[in-house]
């Protein structure tokens, strides 16, 4: 039998299975140990096993690393001995499930189709790029207390004075409006006037538009908008100028929702610890675009350097 990586026998048996299902309408079991991303956690130690190898599918081995590797993966243990034990056995059934349609999938030579081989490929990259921004976050230290406090008093809206607001929305196009309508839908916002009479004002004009209404809170809205919103009451706007599209913000309602301090700062370390990742993997992947050679071709040929922000 073919060695095979855990990565090439999670993506052999995965695609074996949608092809099953297919051709046969069989729904399979879902895999635990194709849920990396999973949030399952329950406390507890996991029992020893006295050897390496945990089981033999026709020959092939299944060993207790991997077993592990997939508990550790997935953050998932068990309160006590007999419920560590329970788990540890349906995980290894799944991968026997696993190990069974790999086999089927190598005797039925789809590991030699080009969808399966892209399939392989991509997710070798994928676990390959991840693994090296890990490695990145890893060298990362946490956002001190005083960082995380700092953040908290600055921010009041997001936390002690976080709200919920009932949005009114109105976009449109700013190529299809002349500049002096823009200038004109602006004063009649910053008027006070409610939307009712913007909403004429554009009609009036001719000006297509687009309408939506929707809930957010705090943390939903930009920081750069969000002082501007607090300072309006119900039936109140702004006007929101970007590009290609610009936007009328109407204030329907709002709800005050604070957060406390005990839920609060947990949040802002999560935030500064992603904001300050975010920033390290920015400045990883401008070095390595700088030392590399990229050439785009065909309908992907750019002339202005990279489409990259």
């Amino acid at each position: 039998m073919t060695t095979l990586s855990f990565l090439q026998k999670s993506v052999l048996a995965r695609l074996y299975g949608w092809k099953w299902r297919e051709a046969r309408r069989v729904t399979l079991p879902v895999f635990a140990l194709m849920l990396a991303a999973c949030d399952q956690n329950i406390v507890g130690p996991a029992a020893a096993t006295p050897t390496q190898v945990v089981a033999k599918v026709d020959g092939d081995e299944i060993s207790i690393h991997q077993l592990n590797d997939i508990l550790e993966r997935t953050r998932t243990q068990a309160e006590d001995e007999a419920a560590a034990k329970l788990l540890r056995r349906q995980v290894l059934e799944k991968l026997v499930d696993q190990q069974l349609l790999v086999q089927k999938a190598l005797l039925d030579k789809i590991d030699r189709t080009p969808d399966v081989q892209m399939a392989l490929d991509a997710a070798r990259r994928e676990v390959l790029a991840t693994a090296y921004l890990k490695q990145v976050s890893a060298q990362r230290t946490k956002p001190d207390e005083a960082a995380i406090r700092k953040y908290y008093d600055e921010h009041p809206a997001l936390f002690s004075r976080r709200r919920v607001f009932v949005l009114q929305e109105i976009n449109f196009v700013n190529s299809k409006v002349p500049a002096e309508s823009q200038a004109a839908i602006k004063a009649i916002v910053e008027a006070g006037k409610p939307i009712d009479e913007t909403v004429k004002a554009l009609r009036g004009r001719g000006i297509e538009f687009t309408q939506n209404e929707g809930q957010r809170a705090s943390e939903q809205i930009t920081t750069e908008l969000l002082p501007a919103l607090y300072t309006r009451q119900p039936g109140q706007g702004l006007y929101v100028p970007t590009s290609p599209a610009s936007s009328l913000l109407y204030v329907k309602a709002f709800e005050d929702a604070p957060l406390s301090e005990s839920d609060s700062l947990p949040r802002v370390a999560k935030f500064l610890e992603n904001q300050a990742l975010a920033q390290d993997v920015a400045v990883v992947m401008g070095k390595l675009r700088a030392k590399a050679k990229i050439d785009y071709f065909g309908d992907f040929s750019v002339t202005d350097g990279p489409l990259v922000k």
